[in-house]
């Protein structure tokens, strides 16, 4: 296995599907964020793990299945920044996006997206000293959010809905959207809530820090994929559904979020009543 940050790459056709290009170019790029944990992360080896990226170790070997022959088609996993990562699926320099990416409206001018594989929602932590027990409680106060994620949309449209004058801080990164709650700067921190959780048990005190119970939204996350390829959509959601079916997908899941792995912490996540309905449906 091998890790390349690619920084940039020839544009392909549009018109041409992502099977043909991985023939010609007879290796299939995996693209995957390590900062996106427990759906991508390093393990102790330095190699690509986690939930999202069990999906996509699926997918390849679907791939090789089908096109690789006698001999395993090789893999390049390719790490990506959160801000290039549609622009590397549009270009072709990655045959798949395994991340903790949100499946939304606007993001489908740019990419596919497969069938769901967690569905999370934005919610919102505050400090366990401040005494917040629900989202109401924030009422005229400063939230931070991460400016590039799904998140300042959605605070805003909930505020507007429900009559809350939210302040937003806007954060350039996650570090810095949760510094502004750990410091006081802001009262709370919206983001995916299996992301705040993430976040909290890598801190010295998880205690410290509660996730409110409210959730603003409904986000499915799912595999990235190039915009059009219908060939390359039903292979992947083909192998979530064997997922499902096996039970495969029940076992991916208790392994990063109710017990993990090094170095994702335990998160303790009961699967959605989405998830649960999805896999129903797939038997």
């Amino acid at each position: 296995m091998t890790a390349a940050v690619v920084a940039s790459a020839p544009v392909l056709g549009h018109a041409q599907a992502t099977i043909d290009n991985i023939k010609q170019r007879g290796v299939i790029q995996v693209g995957y964020r390590p900062a996106a944990a427990p759906f991508a992360l390093k393990d102790a080896q330095g190699q690509p793990a986690g939930y999202a990226m069990e999906f996509c170790n699926g997918i390849v070997q679907r791939l090789q299945a089908e096109i690789g022959g006698k001999t395993p088609m090789p893999v390049k996993y390719v790490e990506v920044a959160v801000d290039q990562r549609l622009r590397l699926l549009r270009s072709g320099s990655i045959d798949m996006l395994c991340d903790s990416i949100t499946d939304t409206a606007a993001r489908r001018q740019e990419a596919d997206f497969s069938m769901p594989i967690f569905v999370d929602a934005v919610q919102i932590m505050v400090r366990a000293k401040d005494g917040f027990t629900k989202v109401a409680d924030i009422k005229g106060k400063p939230i931070s959010v991460i400016g590039t994620t799904t998140a300042p949309d959605v605070v805003t449209q909930f505020a507007a809905k429900n009559g809350l004058p939210w302040q937003l801080n806007k954060g350039v990164g996650a570090d810095a959207a949760f510094g502004q709650l750990q410091l006081g700067w802001a009262a709370a921190y919206a983001r995916d809530g299996v992301l705040l959780a993430t976040q909290r048990a890598a801190t010295s005190s998880p205690a410290d820090y509660v996730i409110l119970p409210d959730r603003l939204s409904s986000e499915p996350i799912a595999i990235g994929l190039r915009k059009g390829d219908a060939g390359m959509r039903k292979l992947v959601d083909g192998v979530i559904t064997k997922a499902m079916q096996d039970g495969s997908f029940q076992a991916w899941y208790d392994k990063w979020f109710i017990q993990a792995r090094p170095p994702a912490k335990p998160l303790g996540i009961p699967m959605s009543d989405e998830l649960k309905t999805l896999i129903a449906k797939s038997k």
